[in-house]
């Protein structure tokens, strides 16, 4: 087994590649795009280039954060 550690390429256990949306998408969108795609990060693009990832943790804080704001507001 440890001719495994250096034979086996990386591609046998590599996850797929996440799901990508523009950097100018909206929170909904992302969270539309998670959830059609059931991923739980996507890879966030300027064009051709990856400028991040978001991830559903972070999304989801983001979301909380404005409802809890917006609420607040409110009288």
């Amino acid at each position: 087994r440890l001719k495994d550690l250096i034979e086996k390429p990386l591609s046998a256990i590599m996850a797929l590649p996440p799901p990508v949306i523009p950097k100018k998408a909206s929170l909904m969108e992302a969270c539309d795009l998670m959830q059609e795609t059931a991923a739980r990060r996507l890879l966030v693009m300027d064009g051709a280039v990856v400028v991040g990832i978001l991830d559903e943790q972070t999304l989801f804080a983001e979301m909380v954060r404005l409802l809890v704001a917006t609420l607040e507001e409110m009288p």
